[in-house]
């Protein structure tokens, strides 16, 4: 289920993505819901499905450690499947931000304040990093 899911967010997002300009998000999702009906269906294929990936590979991974079968796995598919979950969810945080629209740009600065928390990095990342890089506040 998982892989289905990500497979059609895959493509919802291909079809979302033609039509998108990136230097005025906000305007061209605007634009993209007013002149095309079909639009709004094909935003929503894309969000769900992106939900239902995260919480079917949380499901799969929770199957995993209750069945007590990480045991048979190496520490490096362990290290690979942590970092595509952490990968995963940076993408899933990296597309809600980039609507640009009111919330995500509240999202962004809420973002931008934790990373600014990180030890030795934080300030540095959060002054010229990816947060502030994704959506410029006004």
């Amino acid at each position: 289920m998982a892989t289905a899911s990500f497979l059609i967010c895959v493509l919802s997002g291909i079809i979302l993505a033609v039509p998108f300009d990136i230097n005025k998000p906000y305007e061209s999702i605007t634009f993209l819901l007013i002149t095309n009906p079909s639009a709004s269906f094909f935003r929503n294929i894309h969000y769900w499905s992106a939900q239902f990936f995260l919480v079917f590979t949380i499901l799969h991974l929770w199957d995993h450690l209750k069945a007590g079968t990480e045991k048979n796995q190496t520490h490096g598919i362990w290290l690979r499947l942590t970092i595509s979950v952490l990968f995963m969810l940076f993408v899933m945080i990296t597309g809600f931000i980039l609507k640009a629209d009111a919330d995500s740009i509240q999202a962004r600065r809420i973002i931008s304040s934790l990373v600014e928390t990180i030890p030795f990095a934080g300030k540095q990342d959060a002054a010229g990093g990816f947060a502030s890089s994704c959506v410029q506040i006004s």
